[in-house]
């Protein structure tokens, strides 16, 4: 059985210039992980959301204030 995190996540490619798009807006991530797929996990504090590469958060994104 899949555990609510793992079902809410969701994956999305960073783009060029290290950006990537979620929920109508864009975030900038880092150039390093362009082309690259990350996950985008909700924590526990409504409208927070992690960015993960591979085992390693790299930021978190606030929906409330669209800033990373």
């Amino acid at each position: 059985r899949l555990s609510n995190t793992t079902m809410q996540t969701s994956c999305a490619r960073v783009r060029r210039h290290g950006q990537l798009s979620f929920k109508g807006h864009d975030y900038f991530v880092g150039e390093g992980l362009t082309d690259e797929h990350v996950a985008i996990r909700p924590v526990n504090k409504d409208g927070m959301f992690q960015v993960v590469f591979c085992d390693r958060e790299i930021t978190r994104i606030d929906l409330r204030s669209a800033k990373i």
